[in-house]
């Protein structure tokens, strides 16, 4: 539970966390890596609430990282307008070597 502001357009931005459910051999590092101990497919999920404040009609790209990696075709695009609200939750299964990590852009 977090809130974080983009510094600037077009710059990937990592998602703060601040937890996990179900950690067994997972842990939240940096404060934005979910970093895994062990060899296997996970099955990453997350929801975001997203908030536009300024003007004019601007995208959010969100994508999955690992290991500082974009993943091929886990991008989606949102359009927002001024104050509009949004919701972003979906899941990822993806298979991880151990100590590898995701991050959420």
């Amino acid at each position: 539970m977090t809130t974080k502001t983009l510094d600037s357009a077009n710059t990937r931005t990592a998602m703060k966390l601040s937890s996990t459910d179900s950690a067994n051999g997972v842990q939240v590092i940096e404060g934005y890596k979910l970093q895994v101990s062990n060899t296997g497919i996970y099955n990453i999920q997350f929801f975001a609430q997203l908030i536009k404040t300024s003007g004019g009609v601007d995208p959010v790209d969100i994508c999955l990282g690992i290991n500082g990696n974009n993943v091929t075709w886990s991008s989606i695009q949102f359009q927002f307008n001024k104050d509009e609200r949004k919701v972003a939750a979906w899941n990822f299964a993806v298979s991880l070597n151990a100590n590898d990590f995701v991050t959420l852009y």
